[in-house]
């Protein structure tokens, strides 16, 4: 579910930085009330594609309170049972 929501989180920021460029961005809410970014330390921001983007991956240009969390590993790696994802999904869902 945290996934899924932060996915939609990324998506709609795109779609906004998208709108922004090509002159139409008019009244955009950002689409949820709780952002979540669980984010892995040597993941997606370590790839040529991120570079430039904020610690956040520019989730803060769209909302004010974005909450981080940071596991060790690869994207794929937190995946694993053991990287801690469990945990903070729980504490996410409390």
């Amino acid at each position: 579910m945290s996934t899924i929501a932060v996915l939609m989180g990324l998506r709609a920021s795109m779609d906004a930085i998208q709108r922004e460029e090509d002159g139409i961005l008019e009244d955009v809410v950002w689409p949820s009330k709780r952002t979540v970014l669980v984010r892995a330390d040597r993941g997606v921001a370590s790839q040529p594609y991120a570079k430039g983007a904020s610690r956040l991956f520019d989730l803060d240009n769209w909302t004010s309170d974005v909450e981080l969390h940071e596991l060790h590993g690869s994207h794929f790696g937190i995946l694993n049972p053991n990287s801690g994802l469990a945990e903070v999904i729980n504490e996410v869902l409390k």
